[in-house]
């Protein structure tokens, strides 16, 4: 029998198996880290594992605790804050994560104004002055009770009828801080006239200006001794500098004045004397 000489093949497959352990990871966040006291904080776990997680413990770093797995929790005291969160599974194993300072509690902002006493105000008109609420960064809003709303610190408004409103003040420094105040004010459509003034370019005294509503247009005659018109002046502001209508001086005395709205005769009239001294 004849051999025949040739290359034998012997393909060998080898096969390979492993396993990999998953890990059990620990991960949180908030729905903000910057917070009054009293107001709530909530908390969402993010953590992950290859089996059913057995039990959750949160510290919020003022002494308290929670094993909810997402709790929420209200900061009553100021400051900054560690959280810590600690994970169990059902196979034993124990994971935690801890967040310094991670929630900053501060003030709540108070709200307060008040309402000035302001030299030659129109009696439709108020001047309102906040009370800074502190240093932190915050916006101030008011509300006059006639419909009429803006933003700003301080500022004056004038009303377009009288009666009583409600002004209404927010300071809201984000993140829920904010604080709301109202007080209430009397509108009256009155006249403030003084009965002296002197008109001598010193820069006190010298003009006899009439307080109106600041709303309507009125106007304001003087007349001397015999009834003569010797000087008249319309505006929603209305006021004498002592001079006549010729631009001389007005010699001191007594002089009468009326004052009455242009347009609007359902506005109130006034009437009486001033004094004019040199």
């Amino acid at each position: 029998m004849k051999k025949i000489a040739g290359i034998l093949m012997v393909l060998v497959a080898c096969s390979f198996s492993w396993q990999v352990n998953a890990q059990l990871s620990v991960g949180f966040y908030v729905d903000t880290n910057v917070v009054c006291y009293g107001v709530p904080v909530v908390f969402t776990d993010t953590s992950s594992s290859d089996t059913s997680f057995y039990s959750y413990n949160w510290t919020f770093g003022d002494g308290s605790s929670d094993t909810a797995r997402n709790p929420v929790h209200v900061y009553d005291t100021t400051g900054y804050f560690t959280v810590k969160l600690q994970v169990r599974d059902d196979k034993n194993r124990v994971e935690q994560m801890v967040r310094f300072n991670l929630i900053s509690v501060r003030d709540t902002p108070v709200a307060d104004f008040i309402i000035l006493d302001t030299l030659y105000a129109d009696s439709y008109s108020v001047f309102v002055k906040c009370i800074p609420p502190d240093s932190l960064e915050h916006t101030i809003y008011w509300n006059f009770g006639d419909g009429e709303t803006t933003v700003s610190e301080s500022m004056h408004h004038t009303y377009s009828t009288e009666g009583e409103y409600d002004i209404t003040m927010i300071v809201d420094a984000g993140k829920q801080c904010r604080d709301t105040i109202t007080k209430s004010v009397k509108i009256e459509d009155a006249f403030e006239a003084p009965d002296v003034f002197t008109p001598n370019d010193d820069g006190t005294n010298d003009l006899f200006f009439i307080n109106t509503n600041g709303y309507t247009v009125y106007r304001l005659s003087i007349l001397n001794n015999w009834g003569q018109l010797i000087y008249a002046h319309e505006g929603k502001k209305v006021y004498w500098d002592g001079y006549n209508i010729a631009g001389e001086r007005a010699q001191p005395g007594v002089y009468f004045y009326i004052v009455e709205p242009v347009d609007d005769s359902s506005s109130n009239q006034d009437h009486g004397y001033v004094h004019l001294y040199r």
